[in-house]
């Protein structure tokens, strides 16, 4: 068939928007890292024969041979002038991380030493205990309070055990607190037996990291061991001092532990409270803002907003229905409606459609009397929630704004965009036909162009363009003067 058409229509030139660019081999880059990272080293070595003058990742590639361990590998490379073209140097930090002492050991009997300040912390952080001994014995260049850190981060309690019991890594600051947020117990609690200096990093931040992740033992254990310390501050808002909580994280242990639906938590700190109001206790004591009951009801934790509602004052705000709502929770928005009175905003209903909830911009419209906004239309139409947007067009008088059209378009939902023509007036702006050629949904700009006026800017060419439209771009080219020509066109030629 192939032959046959060249035969029949030989010499003739076919217009890019019917020809798209030939597959073509690009060598380099990252190919033979990835050859080594996914255990294929003789596929390395072949295009380091082949292609070894191409551009490419070397730093990425080196790396892998060392953290592989693949010594023979290495050997091969450094055999065929790998290091006379200057390229990334083999590094003892690679083979530590990696686990790899025998290769360890062949790079600094063979001068590869110059790159050897991260191997004990490497090695620290991935439990690899023998060739720590190793590093602390023969090589001890590396920051030894780094690499306990990093052990206790990772949960390796043996390491740890080794660094302290040989006096070393003492100075390490957050140890304990890497722990401890991690659900690492027994790391923990060994640091604090060892009277580890690090103990100034256990603080509000702590607890409301191993409260809001669920470690229940953890929580207690920080309460019995710093609690009582006045200074030490293990419940406070740390909303005021805090200059990287974003707004919509939690502040406090108990707000976390609402938030991740951690009921068992929030019952024990309940408890703790109580008991150090009875004794007059005078620093921070377990509390709460409307962030716990939001951030629960957000996510569909009914039994831990219930409990909330009896056992805690911080209340809540719009913003637990509103994210209810805007999740799908119909029981949620339920019952804060029948045992709540901060109600909801318009921004309910416009999450709900937009995510597609009918069953609850059902019940909102029924039962409450915020309604909605021209977002509600304006995203369903984006979102391809067709159902809910008929419903919304047939039942509310918001209506929707150009922005329906424009995100269908851009979201390539041609049947809302042909619906949004036929039965709403707000049409669209170029913004969808510009989104449209943008996304590749040529059968939108075909029915935009012979239904609608609005037309397109340069962006829709240059979108298309970016994205490598090509079908797109010369159809634009040719029914748009803004936009710009098709860059090549393809000559067929005979076969070989």
């Amino acid at each position: 068939m192939i032959r046959w058409l060249f035969a029949q229509f030989s010499g003739c030139v076919v217009e890019v928007q019917a020809i798209n660019d030939s597959n073509e081999i690009q060598w380099g880059g990252a190919d033979m890292a990835a050859a080594v990272e996914k255990g294929y080293p003789d596929v390395a070595r072949w295009l380091f024969e082949q292609k070894g003058g191409v551009e490419r990742d070397w730093g990425r590639f080196m790396a892998a041979v060392g953290r592989s361990g693949s010594l023979e590998l290495l050997q091969w490379l450094l055999d065929r002038g790998y290091t006379e073209r200057q390229l990334a140097p083999p590094t003892m930090d690679d083979a530590a991380w990696g686990g790899h002492i025998d290769m360890l050991q062949w790079l600094y009997r063979h001068g590869y030493v110059h790159h050897a300040s991260f191997a004990l912390e490497h090695a620290a952080r991935n439990g690899h205990l023998e060739i720590v001994e190793w590093l602390m014995r023969y090589h001890p260049v590396g920051n030894a309070s780094r690499a306990l850190d990093a052990a206790a981060r990772e949960n390796h309690l043996h390491v740890v055990r080794w660094l302290l019991e040989h006096n070393l890594g003492r100075g390490a600051k957050s140890g304990m607190h890497q722990a401890a947020i991690r659900g690492h117990l027994e790391v923990a609690q060994y640091l604090l037996e060892q009277s580890f200096d690090g103990l100034a990093s256990v603080s509000s931040g702590t607890m409301l990291r191993a409260a809001g992740r669920g470690f229940l033992d953890v929580v207690k254990w920080l309460n019995n061991s710093f609690a009582s310390e006045p200074q030490r501050n293990l419940y406070r808002d740390l909303r005021p001092y805090s200059l990287t909580l974003l707004a919509d994280e939690p502040s406090t242990a108990i707000d976390a532990a609402a938030k991740g639906g951690h009921l068992d938590i929030l019952k024990y700190l309940q408890k703790v409270d109580e008991r150090l109001a009875e004794e007059g206790f005078a620093g921070c004591r377990p509390t709460d803002t409307h962030d716990a009951m939001d951030g629960a009801a957000a996510r569909n934790h009914l039994k831990v907003v219930k409990w909330l509602c009896c056992h805690r004052s911080g209340g809540c705000t719009t913003a637990a229905m509103d994210g209810a709502a805007t999740n799908g929770l119909l029981e949620m928005v339920q019952w804060l409606h029948e045992h709540r009175v901060e109600g909801c905003t318009t921004a309910a209903m416009d999450g709900a459609a937009r995510n597609g909830h009918l069953a609850v911009v059902k019940w909102l419209h029924e039962h409450r009397s915020e309604g909605c906004t021209t977002a509600a239309m304006d995203g369903a139409a984006g979102s391809g929630a067709f159902g809910v947007l008929q419903w919304l067009h047939l039942n509310r008088t918001e209506g929707c704004s150009t922005d329906a059209m424009n995100n269908a378009a851009g979201a390539g939902l041609l049947k809302i965009v042909q619906w949004l023509h036929q039965n709403r007036r707000e049409g669209c702006t170029t913004k969808a036909m510009d989104a449209a050629a943008s996304g590749g949904h040529f059968e939108v700009l075909l029915f935009l162009r012979s239904q609608r006026l609005e037309g397109c800017t340069s962006d829709a060419a240059f979108g298309a363009q970016r994205k490598k439209h090509v079908h797109i771009l010369a159809w634009l080219s040719e029914h748009y003067s803004n936009a710009p020509a098709p860059r090549r066109h393809v000559r067929i030629r005979h076969l070989a």
